[in-house]
């Protein structure tokens, strides 16, 4: 199904507002996700071009009940104030450190928007203003569990910066952890981690943070 099927679909559907509001969403995330700088890193391609494909042919990729093959998800690169360290989370179902990230909310204005509220919600920092900066891509597998089939998630990683070290753990997670470049080894990330703040930290180095969180 092509992006121009998909519009005509849900032209169809009688909840018109709702609509809307998920196609521009689409419209804006396929922007984001053809823009990203991928360089010459092939999982980066491959990444980009599935999530493309994905937002091109799913009436609704936002849904976390579409599990065929699965729903567009948002994560955060939280630098601490001095960008010398950013947030992990020990998720409880996984068993894993990951950056702090989840599925999309119906009231999300844009993926960009659900990376800040997971942020916020699963390690209670408060984060400058932002203005969004896509950072990552990836699509990776989620095992099956309660009561989900295994599916994909198909990730756009944003980067921010906190206001204050102060941080909490909430029921999703079982720790959170501020993690300096030096200590990544001791968490045990996944590749697709270091990517994401490998291009963070180039972000930060190469364009005045507070221009880009203020």
């Amino acid at each position: 199904m092509t992006l121009e099927r998909v519009l005509i679909h849900w032209a169809r559907q009688p909840s018109g507002q709702q609509t809307t509001r998920i196609l521009l969403k689409t419209e804006e995330t396929a922007r984001w996700v053809e823009g990203f700088d991928i360089g010459n890193n092939h999982t980066l391609m491959e990444s980009r071009q599935r999530i493309l494909q994905f937002l091109n042919s799913s009436p609704d990729p936002w849904s976390r009940t579409n599990y065929e093959p699965g729903h567009i998800t948002a994560s955060g690169i939280v630098f601490s104030p001095d960008v010398s360290r950013f947030l992990l989370v020990e998720h409880n179902r996984l068993g894993r450190w990951l950056q702090p990230g989840g599925h999309v909310e119906k009231n999300d204005a844009d993926p960009s928007q659900t990376a800040a509220r997971e942020a916020e919600e699963e390690t209670g920092v408060s984060l400058r203003n932002t203005a969004p900066v896509l950072v990552g891509l990836d699509v990776h597998e989620i095992p099956a569990g309660r009561g989900e089939p295994d599916h994909l998630h198909h990730d756009l990683t944003f980067l921010f910066v906190a206001k204050s070290e102060l941080v909490r753990s909430s029921g999703e997670n079982r720790r959170v952890a501020w993690c300096r470049r030096s200590e990544m080894a001791n968490f045990g990330l996944d590749a697709s981690i270091h990517r994401h703040v490998q291009r963070a930290w180039e972000v930060v180095e190469e364009t005045d943070v507070l221009t880009i969180n203020s």
